[in-house]
Formats: structure tokens, sequence, C-alpha cells
């Protein structure tokens, strides 16, 4: 039997895995770059900054005007 869902949801939720992912991927490439912690600290934290911008604009995109 097919499964018949919500398209939209489908996509929301699919969006916030792949920010998840992102999130995840990114802290996990920090941590492991040769780089000394507090040049670490401050990269991630710009990281963050920029993509917490992105999926904001992203989210003000996806919302119905």
């Amino acid at each position: 039997m097919a499964r018949k869902g919500n398209k939209q949801g489908d996509n929301g939720i699919m969006l916030l895995g792949l920010v998840a992912g992102a999130i995840v991927g990114g802290a996990v490439g920090l941590v492991y770059a040769p780089a000394n912690g507090e040049e670490n600290r401050k990269r991630m934290a710009e990281w963050a900054a920029n993509r917490a911008g992105d999926a904001q604009d992203k989210v003000k995109e996806a919302l119905p005007s």
C-alpha cells in the first residue's frame, strides 16, 4: 500500500535534516582541523553565525507571506 503523505511537511523534515547534518558535519570538521583551540573556536563562532543567518533567510523564504 502506498503512503500518502503531506509533501510540504516532508520537505520541512528534509530541510531540517539537511541543516542538522550541516551543523554536525561542520562541528566535526572543525574539531579535527589542524589549528589551535582558540582559532577553531573563532572559526566555529563565525561559521555558526553565518549558518544561522542563512537558516533564517531560508525559513523566511519558505513561509507563506
